[in-house]
C-alpha cells in the first residue's frame, strides 16, 4: 500500500501549525513543520523534494514565503510540488505576488477548517494530472509543432475561425485555441464567463486555482493587464492568460500583442455563438414548457365546461322530476332546497378547479415573459 502523502507546513505560528496538523492528519496526512523557509529548505532538500505539498505563510523570520516560493520552483526536483500560501493579505497585489512566486492556491486566515484538507488533495490529485498531460504532450507537441509551422500566424488564426465556429463546446474550443498560442511557443489558459459561472481551460489540462482567482480579479484591469512575463487580454466573455511572454525580445512581443488581439477578436465570436446557442437551447426548452402548460390548461377548462353543462343538466332534470306534481307540500319544498344545496356544493367544487387553474396561468405568463424579455 502507498504511503500517505507528506505534507509540509511552513509557519512561525504554533497555533496556526496545530489547526494545520490537525485537520489534514485527521484526512490520512502525514505532516512536518518548519519555522521559516531556511528551516523549510533544508527539510525539502534532505527529503529530496519528497512532498506532495507545502502550506507556506508569507511573513515569516530569516526567509519570507515568496522567496521560500521561488527558490522551490527554480529548483528542477520541487518546481511541481504544490505550494498554497496561509495569509491574511488577501488582495489583488498579494496574490500578483504569491501568484508570480509560483504558488498554486491561497488561504485567507483565520483558517476554514473544511479548507485545508479540500484544497490540498485537489492540488495533489491535479499534481498527477499534470505529469500524466505532460507525457502525453511530450509525445503530440513535435508534431503539433511541425504541423503549424507551415503557416503564418494570420494563417494560423484563420484555421482557428474554421473550427471555432464549427464546434458546439467550450472545451473543444479551447484545444483550438491552445494550438495556436503553442504554435508560437505559448503556454496560456482560458477563462470563460458563461450565465452558469465561470469556466477554466489550461493548455496543459490544469488552471490552479490561484491562477484562475488571479485572472478574475484582473478583468477590470484593460483589455491587455502586463505583470511580469504574464499578459491577460480581456474581453467580455473571456480572459486568455499568456504565461511566458517575451519580454526580453520587444520585436517579437509587439508581434505576438497584435497577434493574439487578432487571435482573442476571433475567440470573441467563437464564445458570443456558443453562449448564444446556450440561451437559444434554454429558450427552446421554455417554450416547451409552455407549450406543455397550454395543453394542460385547455384540456383543463374542456373538464370545466363539461362538469358544468353536466351539473346543469342533473339539476335541471332533478328539478323536473320534482315540480312535476301540482301541489308543492313541505316535503317537496325541501326537496328543492337539498337540490339547490347539492349543486352549490357541486358548483363550489367547479370554481376551486377555477382557482388551480389560475396559478398554471401565472406560470405561464412567467415563463412567456422570460422568453420575450431574453431572461432566458
Amino acid at each position: 500500500m502507498p504511503d500517505s502523502p507528506a505534507i509540509l507546513i511552513v509557519d512561525d505560528d504554533p497555533a496556526i501549525v496545530a489547526v494545520s496538523k490537525t485537520c489534514l492528519e485527521a484526512e490520512g496526512y502525514q505532516t512536518e513543520e518548519a519555522e521559516n523557509g531556511q528551516q523549510a529548505l533544508d527539510f525539502i532538500s534532505a527529503k529530496q523534494g519528497g512532498f506532495d505539498a507545502i502550506l507556506l505563510d508569507v511573513n515569516m523570520p530569516v526567509m519570507d514565503g515568496y522567496q521560500l516560493c521561488e527558490k522551490i520552483r527554480e529548483n528542477p526536483d520541487t518546481e511541481d510540488i504544490p505550494v498554497i500560501f496561509v495569509s491574511g493579505l488577501t488582495t489583488l497585489e498579494e496574490k500578483l505576488k504569491g501568484y508570480k512566486a509560483g504558488a498554486d492556491d491561497y488561504i485567507a486566515k483565520p483558517i476554514p477548517l473544511d479548507e485545508i484538507a479540500v484544497k490540498v488533495k485537489t492540488l495533489i490529485e491535479a499534481r498527477v494530472k499534470r505529469k500524466e498531460l505532460k507525457t502525453q504532450l511530450a509525445e503530440s507537441f513535435g508534431t503539433a509543432m511541425q504541423a503549424m509551422n507551415y503557416s503564418s500566424g494570420l494563417g494560423q488564426i484563420l484555421e482557428f475561425y474554421k473550427k471555432g465556429l464549427n464546434t458546439d463546446h467550450f472545451e473543444t474550443l479551447s484545444q483550438y485555441l491552445f494550438e495556436v498560442t503553442q504554435a508560437q511557443g505559448l503556454h496560456s489558459s482560458l477563462q470563460i464567463i458563461t450565465p452558469n459561472g465561470v469556466v477554466n481551460f489550461g493548455d496543459n489540462g490544469v488552471v490552479a486555482p490561484l491562477e484562475a482567482n488571479v485572472i478574475e480579479l484582473a478583468r477590470n484591469k484593460g483589455r491587455f493587464f502586463d505583470f511580469s512575463k504574464r499578459t491577460i487580454v480581456n474581453y467580455e466573455d473571456f480572459s486568455l492568460l499568456i504565461k511566458n511572454m517575451p519580454v526580453d525580445e520587444p520585436e517579437r512581443y509587439g508581434i505576438l500583442k497584435d497577434l493574439l488581439a487578432t487571435l482573442c477578436d476571433a475567440v470573441e465570436v467563437a464564445v458570443k455563438r456558443l453562449l448564444n446557442n446556450q440561451i437559444e437551447e434554454k429558450r427552446r426548452k421554455i417554450m416547451a414548457s409552455v407549450q406543455s402548460i397550454m395543453d394542460e390548461v385547455n384540456s383543463t377548462f374542456q373538464d370545466i365546461q363539461y362538469n358544468s353543462e353536466s351539473n346543469i343538466r342533473d339539476m335541471l332534470d332533478e328539478l323536473d322530476d320534482t315540480l312535476l306534481q301540482l301541489g308543492l307540500t313541505e316535503d317537496q319544498e325541501n326537496d328543492v332546497r337539498k337540490i339547490a344545496q347539492d349543486y352549490h356544493t357541486k358548483t363550489t367544487v367547479t370554481l376551486g378547479m377555477g382557482v388551480a387553474l389560475n396559478s398554471k396561468f401565472s406560470l405561464m405568463q412567467q415563463q412567456l415573459e422570460e422568453v420575450l424579455g431574453g431572461k432566458a
